[in-house]
């Protein structure tokens, strides 16, 4: 997570770094929360020859993409079949003959983790059935 936060946030000081027309506008233009001293390491990367190549050939991959992979470290195979076993479980009643609901199938699949669903972050977190007090 702090290797993502870190990425989008040198991202951002990047687009920032583009934005600026000349050399005078990145001097002035120090973010927020950025040491000079730093953000002048930082633009002295950015114009780089060899940040600048290697930028060219990254936008030029991207764009050759013909599918962007967007489902984390699962493989696409993976990702069918898991996607297949679900297609399974909704067609299948239970056995008291009731529909199970898209959370129950999710969490069949894909597993819990804490009580929340994978995948899912925070968003879908699993109810504990109602414990009936034995005496």
């Amino acid at each position: 997570m702090m290797k993502e936060r870190f990425k989008d946030y040198h991202s951002k000081l990047h687009r920032q770094y583009k934005r600026c027309m000349s050399h005078e506008e990145v001097v002035q233009s120090v973010p927020l929360h950025v040491i000079d001293e730093n953000w002048r390491i930082l633009w002295d990367r950015f114009s780089s020859d060899s940040f600048q190549k290697r930028s060219k050939i990254n936008s030029d991959n991207r764009g050759k993409l013909k599918v962007n992979h967007i489902v984390g470290s699962k493989s696409f195979v993976r990702l069918r079949h898991d996607m297949e076993e679900m297609d399974t479980l909704r067609s299948q009643p239970t056995p008291d003959g009731t529909q199970r609901s898209e959370l129950e199938i999710l969490s069949q699949v894909l597993g819990t983790h804490s009580g929340y669903v994978r995948g899912f972050d925070y968003g879908a977190k699993l109810m504990a059935p109602a414990r009936t007090a034995s005496s």
